[in-house]
């Protein structure tokens, strides 16, 4: 509707535009919106009536709510009817992810984009979900280009000297616990992973614990 998210109206499509244009497979959106009963496919929706350029297509994975498939956004890049892109709609509140404060936000122009160290604890939330989607091939599938994001986006972490404790500020202390936890899990599945990962700190809270639990041990034995 055309109230549906006023906040961000101003800003959201531009921004999507100069992100697609890259000819990225896919964009992921995260919404900050504070308006109540913002939803994923109210703004989708939004998006669709607004420009020409954006179309909804049924997906593969059905709502387990209705069991019917989910509404997939589409963005058709200008001049290049040819290329297409998927739009995901994020909310933080929908799917764990953490609400950035405005300024953490980091900017490439005109276009604000999710720190680093918070995209890459989503991605690994999201290899986490799919990779346990047992009996759903659709999400199973997903979690290998969540395993190619991961190591692309770890690499780049380590070029930047992007570190985990640098974002404690700010990440809620149940999304840290939780996010080194799927490290864990990721790097059993593949120990390749252990020495990029550590390098980011995402080993650090599991270290932390061990040295606890050891001086615990030792006064106790004093």
């Amino acid at each position: 509707g055309g109230d549906t998210c006023p906040s961000c109206k101003s800003r959201l499509t531009p921004s999507i535009y100069t992100a697609l244009t890259c000819e990225h497979q896919d964009v992921d959106v995260l919404v900050m919106s504070d308006v109540h009963g913002t939803t994923a496919d109210s703004i989708k929706n939004w998006i669709k009536d607004t420009d020409k350029d954006f179309f909804l297509s049924p997906s593969r994975v059905l709502d387990p709510r209705t069991l019917l498939p989910y509404q997939d956004l589409w963005f058709r890049v200008p001049g290049r009817k040819d290329v297409q892109c998927r739009v995901d709609i994020l909310i933080p509140t929908a799917r764990h992810l953490p609400r950035v404060p405005p300024r953490r936000i980091a900017w490439l122009g005109t276009t604000p984009t999710m720190p680093l160290m918070a995209l890459i604890l989503h991605k690994l939330q999201a290899w986490d979900h799919h990779h346990r989607s047992y009996g759903r091939a659709e999400l199973l599938a997903k979690q290998y280009d969540d395993v190619r994001d991961l190591n692309e986006l770890l690499t780049f972490a380590r070029t930047k000297h992007v570190y985990l404790r640098d974002t404690e500020a700010w990440l809620p202390p149940e999304f840290l616990k939780a996010s080194e936890k799927r490290a864990m899990k990721f790097k059993a599945v593949y120990v390749h992973a252990y020495r990029p990962l550590r390098t980011v700190g995402l080993f650090d809270w599991y270290e932390d614990e061990g040295k606890d639990s050891d001086n615990d041990s030792d006064k106790n034995n004093d």
